[in-house]
């Protein structure tokens, strides 16, 4: 392969106002890192021992008390944060020991209505509506039909295989074209479609296409069965190529822009202030049949061009606009030295992360309102991190390309290290927890447990009402409550947004006019287009399987505080049943001797 020259340098990273970043600790005790071509020897620990831009001090004073659940978490960089801010890590053999839980993968509603007050989750169920490349395709499709010069942003996409004639017809269309001068027929440069697997990612199964047998060829192969079949059942996407890309040095580029979902009713939206330009490791060529399949070429994804020997590794976070991975604090800086108007295509990039969210809303809210009352949750149990993948065209509009509900935090790199770590470090100061809150909230539910044990009283009802002696009904009480909740978070992100921007609500009062406008037509075309039926379903059966643990967890500490020895297989669902029926009749499990006996009968008399 013919060594290319990587894109020049714009200037440093502390001419662009980033501080430089100070030495950090980390722990040894990391996986072994495999080295791509060309890579520098940094090990994961060099990494973690390597400096973000700003030492953080741990905050909250007695944050020591905070637990977090990091079992399903796979990124070390996660625990070098935990462990600065002073906090404990649990696991998943004591489930109910945390106050924040951080996954690596989407959350289910069973997981969600077991939440105790007070905890707080990375992920919202239903974000699937826009991180899932269909459904993404689907819902902005849908909001374009009403307001097409909005959602204008979204390169055109076929779902596939459901419009699979649609798509195939694009390659029908004719190919030629007839000046207007010489009356000569021309032709018309091909179409260009990349083919996405639905649930793909880091470039795997990406394929680009030109013509109908190639098309259909590419289908086959991504849905199996052979050909003609695979194409009916291919989850995938057909979306239209940006064939005039922005370049720099002839190379193009893609950003990763980090977006935070706060709340999902009311929604609050925020921006960080950096991310990522990633590169493309050989020169731009518009596509042609003989470079399509050049991955190095078309495709911007870290993961791909890594293992180019053309790839070249940032080992300076200070020299953030060098190399094939830059900071959009890097880019910005090239951008003005180029006389470039980053301003304005940084402000379309917030509309379009608006909009994009706006979409999913009716979703996010209604998940979350069926899983956790208004009467006993605060609204901010869940919030997420979106990776935002945005292209510039070379008239620097930006064009979205997908949406990642968990964007890597591999810091493998002092450049990825130094962004990554800040923007875990502000979400967790932004989203705020509260030892203090949280214990009071501890001691509280510990009394509960005491309650329902022995005095018989059952306190854990999730859907009763405060009673009120003020004569205002429950829906003025509701909002009352909401409105002092937002006024504190209000107050409490003016003082913890770091590096994050409020981008919903908008400070633009005729901006923000568009977002509501939008957002309440979201919500029609969800209620009569979307799946509000299938998913009360779906919430209801997540109800009665969290019940359902709840219960066994409650029975278990019941034998246990007896010295019972715990009954298994059928003669512990007997006796779970059993304790559900009790609570549905006197509001408690029962009587352990009761429970004991419906074991053993269970198991023909055997204790």
């Amino acid at each position: 392969m013919t060594a290319t020259a990587p894109p020049r340098s714009a200037s440093s990273r502390s001419s662009s106002g980033r501080p430089s970043t100070s030495s950090s600790e980390a722990s040894s005790a990391e996986n072994a890192h495999t080295h791509s071509p060309g890579h520098p020897s940094y090990s994961p620990s060099d990494m973690l021992r390597a400096a973000s831009k700003k030492a953080r001090k741990t905050r909250g004073g007695t944050s020591t008390t905070v637990a977090v659940n990091l079992s399903n978490c796979k990124y070390p960089l996660l625990r070098t944060v935990q462990s600065k801010l002073g906090w404990k890590e649990v696991h998943d053999d004591d489930p109910d020991a945390w106050n924040l839980y951080w996954t690596d993968t989407s959350i289910t509603g069973d997981r969600l209505v077991r939440m105790k007050p007070g905890q707080k989750i990375n992920h919202f169920v239903g974000m699937l509506e826009i991180c899932r490349k269909r459904s993404l395709a689907k819902n902005l499709a849908r909001l374009e039909s009403v307001y097409p010069h909005e959602i204008d942003f979204s390169p055109k996409t076929y779902n596939l295989p459901a419009q699979l004639d649609e798509f195939l017809e694009e390659f029908k269309e004719t190919d030629e074209v007839v000046t207007s001068s010489t009356k000569k027929s021309t032709r018309a440069p091909k179409k260009t479609f990349i083919l996405k697997p639905d649930a793909g990612c880091q470039g795997k199964g990406i394929c680009l296409v030109q013509d109908e047998r190639h098309a259909c060829k590419s289908l086959d192969s991504l849905g199996g069965g052979g050909e003609g079949v695979g194409r009916t059942k291919a989850p995938v996407v057909a979306q239209r190529y940006l064939d005039r890309p922005l370049l720099i040095d002839g190379y193009k580029f893609d950003l990763r822009v980090y977006a935070l979902v706060l709340c999902a009713d009311p929604l609050r939206i925020f921006l960080f202030d950096d991310g990522l330009a990633r590169f493309c490791t050989e020169r731009y060529e518009p596509p042609r049949s003989s470079n399509l399949k050049t991955s190095y070429m078309h495709l911007t994804n870290y993961a791909v061009n890594k293992k180019n020997e053309n790839f070249v590794f940032n080992e300076d976070a200070d020299a953030d606009g060098t190399g094939s991975k830059w900071t959009i604090h890097g880019l910005r800086q090239w951008m003005e030295d180029s006389n470039l108007d980053f301003g304005k295509m940084w402000g379309e990039i917030k509309d379009l992360i608006v909009k994009t969210v706006i979409s999913a809303q009716p979703a996010l809210a209604y998940n979350y309102r069926q899983a956790l009352p208004a009467e006993q949750n605060d609204g901010y149990a869940c919030f997420e991190i979106l990776g935002i993948d945005v292209m510039m065209d070379r008239d620097l509009k930006p064009w979205l390309i997908e949406v990642n509900h968990s964007p890597s935090f591999t810091a493998d790199t002092p450049l990825d290290l130094a962004v990554k770590e800040d923007l875990i470090s502000d979400t967790i100061d932004l989203v705020g927890i509260d030892a203090k809150a949280l214990a009071k909230m501890e001691e509280k539910a510990k009394a509960d447990a005491i309650s329902r044990l022995f005095a018989g009283k059952w306190t854990g009802s999730r859907t009763a009402s405060a009673s009120s002696d003020d004569g205002k009904t429950r829906e003025e009480r509701l909002q009352q409550r909401r409105e002092h909740l937002l006024r504190e978070r209000e107050k409490w992100e003016k003082d913890h947004s770091g590096s994050y921007e409020i981008v919903y609500p908008s400070p633009d009062p005729e901006r923000q006019a568009t977002y509501e406008q939008l957002l309440f037509t979201c919500k029609e075309l969800w209620e009569t287009k979307g799946q509000p039926h299938n998913l009360n379903q779906v919430m209801e059966r997540a109800k009665k399987q969290a019940v359902r643990k709840a219960t066994e967890t409650e029975v278990r500490l019941l034998f246990k505080k007896t010295g019972r020895r715990q009954p298994t297989g059928d003669g512990w669902k007997k006796v779970i049943d059993a304790a559900l029926e009790n609570k549905s009749r006197m509001g408690r499990v029962g009587d352990v001797n009761a429970l004991a006996s419906v074991a053993r009968a269970a198991s023909g008399g055997d204790k």
